[in-house]
């Protein structure tokens, strides 16, 4: 447990090379209709790819017998699952089912679109809430890259209920806790405390996730100038993490500090 700074990939014999996720990125777009790759697609591509890399090392003893379940949540244009399906997973060895959902109408078309001009099959999209969209049971993955704001609780939320034993998620645009920086000390500063309001909703995330049963990690899976929102909680259902019972006394002890956290 704890939190680690992006520096190179996580240990494994399995690389995934960026030149092979841009190229993948590439056709993603091309089956999209877009005659453009620019700036944004490009460091969108490096988030897939750094991302990519933290999937290979968290599914690094998933089972290969049988076929996966995924869950992609808040999905988007769901370039991640794309480029799992067209690299990561193949690489890996391991088949699946990925399962993507997303509120907006327009997102879910062009998801599916991609998929038909791709042929790939093991891709469904669902437009709705993920509270309301029916998973395969059981369900063995979930991964969120920048789910914004509450997408991201969420997400965690359906992943946990639905027994997801691996679960990786990129939070997003973080709302602002307004409660209990005066009583805590903290100094009257606008700056500091969006960023500690950032840190303390990523902790009680961190928080919860111990709490119902999983080994949790923090990590840094960009750099930086990749994009300003890198920290990624990254979650194994196991016997081996912190204790349950003291995970969920620390975030009482956290929310009494910060009632929003509750």
């Amino acid at each position: 447990m704890g939190i680690a700074r992006y520096r190179k990939a996580p240990p494994h014999a399995v690389k995934i090379a960026e030149r092979e996720v841009l190229e993948a990125a590439h056709r993603v777009r091309a089956a999209e209709g877009a005659a453009t790759f620019g700036r944004r697609e490009y460091k969108k591509a490096l988030e897939v790819h750094r991302f990519g890399e933290q999937l290979v090392f968290a599914l690094r003893d998933a089972p290969r017998s049988r076929e996966l379940s995924v869950l992609d949540g808040a999905c988007g244009k769901s370039h991640l699952s794309f480029v799992a399906r067209l690299l990561v997973l193949p690489a890996l060895g391991i088949r699946a089912r990925i399962v993507g959902v997303d509120e907006v109408p327009q997102r879910i078309a062009t998801c599916r679109k991609v998929a038909r001009a791709l042929e790939l099959d093991g891709l469904e999209f669902h437009v709705g809430r993920l509270a309301d969209v029916a998973l395969p049971a059981p369900l063995d993955v979930a991964w969120a890259l920048h789910a914004c704001g509450p997408a991201t609780d969420q997400f965690l939320a359906r992943a946990v209920a639905a027994g997801a034993r691996w679960i990786l998620c990129v939070p997003c645009c973080h709302r602002r806790i307004d409660r209990g920086f005066e009583e805590a000390g903290v100094p009257a500063c606008g700056r500091l405390r969006s960023r500690l309001s950032d840190v303390l909703l990523d902790a009680a995330r961190f928080l919860r996730l111990e709490a119902a049963g999983y080994r949790v990690d923090a990590v840094e899976f960009a750099g930086g100038d990749v994009t300003p929102r890198n920290l990624m909680l990254r979650a194994e259902r196991t016997a081996s993490g912190r204790p349950p019972a003291d995970a969920a006394a620390r975030l009482a002890r956290l929310a009494r500090l910060f009632p929003e956290l509750s």
